[in-house]
């Protein structure tokens, strides 16, 4: 009766675990190491979208604040969060298709389709384990501007980033991305916590837009006309 209150040593399922350590096996040194640390420093893991997306967190949940140790961070540690590593699996003959994704530096999501609910406690026929991208290997300053719109650059280039009327304009290394219902944007500026200056992923010279938190954007003019930005 006593190993049925028995306290569980990982946060993780066993589908989780299996697919994090066939990525731990691909990865070359130092990541390999770094990603090893990271999960084993997790105390908490968020399972929510019907199990679609797991959030790791090194903190239990009701615990104090706490970060994963400095010397397992990943050295690319962008606010953008990126896919680094797919895993395609099969569970009863059914095909799956995981995603690791980082962001600041830290292993942060487990990303899979279809829904896993039913199968996170099976351990998974593993068929092909893909690094995308070094989580180490940080960007270098003309790959993370290289889709940034050009006359965000300008601006910065100019102006500088910092505060602006209202507006706080991003530094280029502190821009990040963000999914809206229309696609996904860089979040170039922020007003008082609601409003935002964004611009389509992968138009580098596409127009700047402003929009209400979650809700898609529009033409950017009053942005424009407080700080001063440039007109297309």
């Amino acid at each position: 009766m006593a190993r049925l209150f028995r306290r569980r040593k990982t946060p993780f399922l066993p589908l989780e675990e299996a697919l994090l350590a066939a990525v731990v096996e691909e990865l070359e040194s130092p990541s390999k190491e770094k990603l090893s640390a990271q999960v084993a420093a997790t105390k908490y893991v968020h399972r929510y979208l019907e199990w679609t997306e797991v959030n790791l967190y090194p903190r239990s949940r009701k615990g104090p604040r706490t970060d994963f140790p400095e010397e397992s961070l990943f050295r690319r540690k962008s606010h953008d969060d990126f896919r680094f590593a797919r895993i395609r699996f099969e569970v009863g003959g059914k095909k799956y298709t995981s995603h690791l994704v980082a962001v600041c530096g830290r292993v942060f999501s487990i990303v899979t389709r279809p829904s896993p609910k039913r199968i996170s406690r099976k351990l998974p026929r593993i068929t092909k384990v893909t690094i995308l991208v070094d989580p180490d290997v940080p960007l270098s300053d003309a790959e993370s501007q290289r889709e940034l719109p050009q006359t965000y650059l300008a601006f910065i280039s100019d102006v500088g980033p910092g505060q602006h009327g209202d507006w706080v304009v991003f530094a280029p290394d502190e821009v990040y991305r963000t999914d809206l219902p229309s696609g996904s944007y860089w979040v170039l500026a922020m007003m008082n916590g609601i409003w935002f200056a964004v611009a389509r992923e992968g138009e580098a010279t596409g127009e700047v837009f402003i929009c209400e938190t979650g809700l898609d954007p529009e033409p950017a003019g009053p942005f424009r006309r407080a700080i001063g930005f440039p007109q297309e």
